[in-house]
């Protein structure tokens, strides 16, 4: 007598539990994969924006020193044009009350500048402040990106992992069921004639 039936039928039923599991066990490791090459890539991303936000802190400084001299320069034109324009007009600046009027316009004038200068540097200084604080929360998100990454790499794994247990115990369950019913009586060795 050849195989029966049953055991063409239990066989069928294992090899589709087995093919299932593998499929499944291969989805959850290759999800685990994707994920963690995904957050590879926002990492990536973060670390260039974070690059970014550092070289804008480098422009601000450039920028605010050049600002603060540009103010100081123009100080100092100021200032020489009000004294060519007294000795032009033949005003003693040394002494006398037009010197000492003089003199307490370019106390005001260097006061108001170094007072622009203030400003100039304690903007300078919070922009700075804001490009350095977004470059670490940048660089903190890649960090956090990879870590996700991995643990969806892990994830994937022990999903994987899991099935292919799960898929073996299955595959042992529907075995010992087919086995008591006789399913495979037909597959055992027989002696030969």
């Amino acid at each position: 007598m050849g195989i029966e039936v049953v055991a063409i039928a239990a066989i069928v039923s294992m090899a589709a539990t087995a093919v299932a599991g593998g499929i499944s066990a291969y989805s959850s490791y290759e999800q685990g994969k994707e994920q963690k090459r995904q957050a590879e890539f926002q990492a990536n991303e973060a670390q260039k924006q974070a690059r970014l936000e550092q070289e804008r802190a480098n422009i601000a400084q450039l920028q605010g020193e050049q600002e603060a001299a540009r103010r100081m320069r123009s100080l100092s034109q100021e200032i020489g044009s009000v004294y060519a324009n007294a000795a032009g007009n033949g005003l003693l600046i040394d002494s006398g009350s037009a010197g000492d009027t003089l003199g307490k316009a370019l106390d005001t004038s260097t006061k108001f500048a170094a007072q622009d200068v203030s400003t100039i540097r304690d903007n300078t200084a919070l922009t700075i402040w804001t490009h350095e604080a977004n470059e670490s929360q940048l660089l903190r998100s890649a960090d956090n990106y990879r870590k996700q990454g991995k643990a969806a790499y892990k994830a994937g794994i022990l999903g994987a992992t899991a099935t292919g247990i799960s898929t073996a115990g299955k595959l042992a369950g529907q075995y010992a069921t087919f086995d008591k019913v006789g399913a495979f009586d037909s597959l055992k060795s027989t002696p030969a004639k």
